[in-house]
């Protein structure tokens, strides 16, 4: 990664505190543990700058969607390298880190909301491809309905992460039981079982059940927008884990529903609660050029150590804010990690 204000050839540039680096290129690749080569195509590497463009992606430590995000990769252009091969290159903004003095809720008072409902139709579960061998891959493909579909995370093993996503189709008000039912029977019917029991059966056929499992409810918007809930838990006590999570995810909805009707949290582009004691916790927000945390995250902070099997490879803090996700940290000399997502 080059310094601020420079382009990724070491030219002089105007972007401040941005900075620039190659993210892919068309060459042969093979990670650690892989008996195979990989090549990504120029198309390929255009589809992921267009993405980039369009919305922005977050720059995360190691795959950890339940950790702030560093920054966003706001800018992305394809070009050829000397070797006649293609490059993917992008610009990051970094955002800072600021502690909010309020485990926020908006000041929305609860017992005002309206009593509402909401038909979603869909849902979408996904795992990660790179937890499990072909074997497995093709076991779970062939017992689940197509609304469950791996996704790929450029790793030697991956965080070990399961998704439910719901996208968020009504606005502020307090939902009855019938969204847990029907959020309930759409996960029945696509795991031909429950969803805690699911996760804890395919967790225990990966490469490496021994680490903490995450499992991350994401209420998405039109815009992209995501509102997440996170539960971080080990095999064996993921399921009550899970259970007990779904059991209050309607108030977890309740939040996406005003957040998308009075925009509770300002300029949300993400924003992460988790469940602990029987309750839903914010811990931060990101509006793309801040990240917020809140002194319950800072209190409670994820062990991010026990769901990557080892300590992060990370070196710095957030913007300042002492926050220990593990055991100690060993962080490169440039302040790049070995694992970091886009």
């Amino acid at each position: 990664m080059t310094e601020p204000g420079t382009d990724a050839s070491g030219t002089e540039g105007t972007f401040g505190a941005k900075y620039q680096a190659v993210l892919a290129s068309t060459h042969a690749i093979q990670l650690r543990g892989e008996d195979h080569t990989t090549r990504l195509t120029r198309q390929a590497l255009e589809g992921m700058a267009a993405e980039i463009n369009e919305r922005g992606v977050p720059f995360l430590i190691e795959h950890l969607g339940f950790l702030p995000p560093r920054g966003y990769f706001d800018r992305a252009w394809v070009r050829d390298a000397e070797d006649d091969e293609s490059q993917l290159c992008a610009e990051l903004s970094p955002i800072p880190s600021r502690l909010v003095q309020t485990d926020f809720d908006g000041g929305v008072d609860w017992t005002e909301l309206p009593p509402t409902s909401a038909d979603v139709t869909s849902i979408e579960i996904t795992y990660d491809r790179g937890n499990f061998d072909p074997q497995t891959l093709a076991e779970i493909e062939s017992s689940t309905s197509e609304s469950v579909h791996p996704t790929e995370r450029w790793a030697e093993l991956p965080p070990l992460c399961f998704e439910l996503w719901v996208p968020v189709v009504w606005g502020a008000g307090v939902f009855a039981a019938a969204l847990l039912a029907r959020l309930g029977t759409l996960c029945a019917d696509a795991l031909h079982g429950k969803f805690s029991s699911w996760v804890a059966s395919t967790a225990r056929r990966s490469k490496d059940p021994t680490r903490s499992i995450t499992v991350e409810f994401v209420f998405e918007y039109p815009d992209r927008g995501r509102l997440s809930g996170f539960i971080l838990a080990p095999v064996d006590e993921v399921t009550a884990a899970v259970d007990a999570g779904f059991e209050r995810i309607e108030d977890l909805a309740a939040i996406a529903g005003v957040q998308a009707e009075s925009n509770i949290l300002p300029g949300m582009r993400r924003a992460a609660y988790f469940f602990q004691d029987g309750t839903w916790h914010l811990g931060w927000w990101t509006d793309g050029t801040n990240v917020f945390v809140t002194p319950w995250f800072q209190a409670n902070p994820p062990d991010a150590a026990a769901v990557l099997g080892r300590p992060p490879i990370d070196g710095d803090d957030f913007g300042g804010i002492a926050v220990s996700f593990g055991e100690a940290r060993h962080g490169h000399h440039d302040g790049t990690t070995a694992d970091e997502d886009s």
